[in-house]
Parts: C-alpha cells; sequence; structure tokens
C-alpha cells in the first residue's frame, strides 16, 4: 500500500482540495490500517484537513458525505465494520455512499472501480493476480518456493473514469 501515493495523485487531480474524508470502518483490521495511513499521510495535514469517519455508524458516514464543503473529496478505504459494530458488504457500502457524496471518491484499490470512484493510483488486483499465478506456474515447474524472490507488487498506473470526471467537473 502507498496511501501517500494514493493521496498525493488526489492532490495533484483536484489541487484546490482542503479536506479528504476518509472512509474506514472499526475492525481490528481497518484499525491497523487507519494507523498505516495516518502514518503515511500526516505530512500532508499542513496542505489538508484530514477528516475521519472510523468513529461514526455508517448511516451518519452517508449524512456527512452529503453535506461536504466544497474542496473537499472522499478516499475510500474499507467499510466492514463500521463503529456500531454492523457489518457491511464493501460494494453496497461503496454504493450507497457514491449515490449520496457531495464530493469525488477516490480509493487505494482498484477492485472497487466499478462506477463509483473517480479513481487514481490504485493497487491492481489484476496485476497482482497475474504475478501470483506465474509464481505458481515455476513452482509447479519444480522451483522451490523459498528460492522464488519476487519484488513488492506496487500500485498500477493512475486509472480514472470518465464518467465520474465529468460528474465532479475534473479536467
Amino acid at each position: 500500500h502507498d496511501f501517500s501515493l494514493a493521496f498525493r495523485t488526489i492532490l495533484q487531480v483536484l489541487p484546490d482540495t482542503k479536506t479528504i474524508a476518509i472512509v474506514n470502518g472499526a475492525s481490528p483490521n481497518e484499525k491497523f490500517w487507519q494507523e498505516e495511513i495516518q502514518r503515511e499521510v500526516s505530512s500532508l495535514e499542513d496542505r489538508v484537513t484530514l477528516k475521519w469517519y472510523d468513529q461514526l455508524p455508517f448511516s451518519e458516514i452517508l449524512k456527512d458525505a452529503a453535506k461536504l464543503p466544497s474542496h473537499s473529496v472522499i478516499f475510500w478505504h474499507l467499510m466492514n465494520v463500521d463503529a456500531a459494530g454492523i457489518a457491511y458488504e464493501e460494494n453496497d457500502s461503496l454504493n450507497a455512499l457514491a449515490s449520496v457524496a457531495s464530493a469525488p471518491i477516490f480509493s487505494y484499490d482498484d477492485s472497487f472501480f466499478e462506477g463509483a470512484l473517480v479513481g487514481g493510483a490504485m493497487f491492481s488486483v489484476a496485476e497482482s493476480s497475474s504475478s501470483t499465478a506465474k509464481i505458481a506456474n515455476r513452482i509447479l515447474s519444480g522451483e522451490k518456493a523459498g528460492d522464488i524472490k519476487t519484488p513488492a507488487v506496487g500500485f498500477a498506473p493512475p486509472r480514472f473514469d470518465w464518467r465520474q470526471m465529468q460528474r465532479w467537473g475534473i479536467a
């Protein structure tokens, strides 16, 4: 994960951004990732206001996201369990957010790239799967798994949804 790159891409696409509202749930996994996001993007706090949604029930996140001020964006991380302890299916909750959001939505993961996101620099599930398949083939061909050294999978080139860009007036 390279949250710093994801946030820098947002600011490159929308340089007048003043607020980034971050959707992240309250499960132990989501709390771990929130700490990682906070650590990686702390240098941006003098440039933008970071608004964390981890302490709110999802119903309150929806209400707040519907009335964000101008020059705001939403960064979608995860929403498995909200602050009220309610579990959510990620695509359903992302689509619910997109239907009411008053700001464009970005993410770090292109598996959410189904029409709700503007896009950005994202982790590519397809690229990761391709790399995994190549490694599996090497193992099946007789190589020892411990002998295979692979680089970390980084973000794919930034990707954007033209419909969302038009919706939000992004050039």
